[in-house]
């Protein structure tokens, strides 16, 4: 069988390409299934184990206050995982321009282990290579 298979990618931030959409336009199986990851109705798809849990997550209330607490838990994380992010990359600006002590670092930022306050440290005192330009 023949797919007519259609992708469009984009880059994530490690410059890898992610298909963000796929369609086939056949009666296989394959097919069938990339329909069903399509569908908005439960209704519409082929394949009942599929269509039941969609059901559940969209047309029930308990389905749909799981989904709910699932997306907030994830936002939660994700929106951690930017803070720490933004506070490291400040302590280590603040390493490297000179304004910022490892005691200070402790003080303002006390979520941040002692520990990884010293990896920080280290990493921005370490010397910065320069690559060598062609002449």
């Amino acid at each position: 069988s023949v797919y007519q298979i259609w992708t469009r990618s984009f880059c994530d931030s490690n410059g890898d390409g992610i298909p963000d959409r796929t369609e086939t336009d056949d009666d296989t199986e394959l097919g069938k299934l990339m329909h069903d990851f399509h569908c908005t109705q439960a209704k519409d798809m082929h394949y009942p184990l599929l269509a039941d849990r969609v059901r559940y997550f969209k047309e029930t209330q308990r389905g749909r206050n799981s989904m709910c607490a699932i997306v907030e838990e994830y936002a939660n994380e994700v929106a951690t995982e930017r803070e720490n992010k933004l506070i490291r990359n400040s302590i280590l600006n603040g390493f490297k321009g000179g304004v910022l002590t490892k005691k200070g670092a402790a003080v303002m930022y006390p979520k941040i282990k002692e520990a990884e306050i010293d990896l920080l440290y280290q990493e921005a005192k370490k010397p910065v290579r320069r690559k060598k330009t062609a002449k």
